[in-house]
């Protein structure tokens, strides 16, 4: 009989996200720091950075309770400032999407913190290109290489642990001539 091909099953994660929320005062972010299981991030160092006219502000770091959760308070809210809030994780950053406060109600903030992996191994590199350009009297030459980090899937019957790739030397591939 033919060998039917293996089962494709991708990881269920929580997402990361920024929404406004009635019962969050204004001026307050609140963000929720999970792994990809969604079980809350203790001891995490969450960054709320702010944007003010195309300008970075002010800043504040604030790190997680027990239940992944850090808050930030007194923020300035106009349509000037937005937000952005992020965590750091052996040298990869997670965020969520920037945002800015209104007047009418603070912001809840989700981010997922992936365990972070220096290996290569579920990494694919799925295309690239070599782009030549010539402007004026110079050429331009950009290579362009599209990754596709794997870990989020598992074939056959095992779960999935997604993880972020970040590496810890510089990476090579072989671009065709």
């Amino acid at each position: 009989p033919p060998q039917q091909a293996p089962e494709l099953h991708p990881a269920q994660m929580p997402e990361t996200f920024a929404e406004e929320t009635p019962g969050i005062p204004p001026g307050v972010i609140v963000a929720r720091v999970v792994n990809a299981s969604g079980a809350p991030v203790a001891g995490a160092s969450v960054r709320f950075g702010s944007m003010h006219e195309g300008e970075p502000g002010p800043s504040q770091n604030v790190v997680t309770d027990a239940d992944g959760i850090a808050r930030a308070e007194n923020l300035e809210v106009t349509g000037n400032t937005a937000y952005r809030v992020s965590v750091e994780a052996e040298g990869a950053r997670f965020g969520a999407p920037p945002f800015q406060l209104s007047p009418g109600a603070g912001q809840r903030v989700q981010i997922v913190r992936f365990d972070v992996d220096h290996n290569t191994r579920a990494v694919l590199l799925w295309d690239a290109r070599v782009e030549i350009h010539f402007k004026d009297d110079r050429l331009i030459v950009v290579e362009r290489i599209n990754l596709v980090n794997l870990s989020g899937m598992s074939f056959g019957g095992g779960p999935a642990h997604p993880v972020a790739w970040v590496p810890t030397e510089p990476v090579r591939f072989a671009i065709p001539e």
